[in-house]
């Protein structure tokens, strides 16, 4: 440096460091970006799951809450099944209520042969003082209760 002036190859020395200062900074921010955008993807990932693992948890709930409902309802309107050890239907029907057919009027003839006198065939549903034959289907048991499905 001369009377307070900068050579030109001080000059260009300076602004080659300030350029390169530059582009380490450019090159962190662009780092970062990156590293911020990975969170975001993180967070939104992250939300995403706990939603949908709220919402599947919710949705079992509800209808574990509605067949419970549909079961009690059968049993409050006199419905009983009549099965047996062998009757396919009975497990099928139980299965596709899974906790909630523990309230349903159920009798097992096989075990409670006095209970199943007028029972020729499995299944044989008791409702309204009559017996009704045959296989029904969850909707069709509520068409004949009046029990909402």
């Amino acid at each position: 440096m001369r009377n307070g002036r900068l050579k030109k190859e001080e000059i260009k020395s300076l602004r080659k460091g300030l350029e390169e200062v530059r582009k380490r900074q450019d090159g962190k921010k662009t780092k970062n970006r990156g590293m911020i955008r990975v969170y975001i993807l993180i967070a939104i990932i992250v939300a995403v799951l706990a939603v949908s693992g709220y919402l599947s948890i919710t949705a079992k709930v509800i209808s574990v809450t509605q067949t419970d409902k549909f079961a009690k309802c059968l049993s409050s309107s006199g419905l009983v099944l009549f099965g047996s050890e062998d009757c396919q239907y009975c497990d099928n029907l139980k299965s596709s209520l899974n906790s909630s057919a523990s309230y349903l009027n159920y009798v097992d003839c096989s075990a409670e042969k006095a209970k199943c006198a007028d029972i020729k065939e499995y299944p044989t549903w008791g409702y309204g003082g009559q017996n009704l034959l045959g296989e029904f289907s969850l909707q069709e048991l509520s068409i004949i209760t009046k029990c909402v499905l």
